[in-house]
């Protein structure tokens, strides 16, 4: 959510939330997992993702600071997986920058 050395407050923070949200559908799930990191539960599959992926890296409202970077990691849950499961694969995923 911001570039190394520039200082993003919580009302940055609150802007970004607010943007992320209308950017995601009534379905989806968002969460704060960090200081700069969120998570994006989409139930309906890659696809549904990448659309999502697109809307976020071309709407300039979620810039902070003119600029922001995005990098991403997409797991797919695996049948009888736990949620735990689930978010421990997506730390270990590799990350793509957009």
């Amino acid at each position: 959510m911001g570039t190394a050395g520039s200082t993003i407050g919580a009302e940055d923070v609150l802007h970004f939330s607010c943007e992320l949200q209308s950017l995601t559908r009534t379905e989806d799930c968002i969460g704060r997992t960090g200081i700069n990191e969120c998570l994006i539960l989409i139930t309906d599959g890659e696809v549904a993702a990448r659309q999502l992926i697109s809307r976020l890296d071309s709407a300039p409202s979620l810039c902070l600071n003119n600029t922001l970077h995005i990098s991403l990691s997409m797991v797919t849950s695996l049948c009888g997986e736990s949620g735990l499961d689930l978010l421990n694969r997506l730390d270990t995923a590799a990350l793509s920058t957009h």
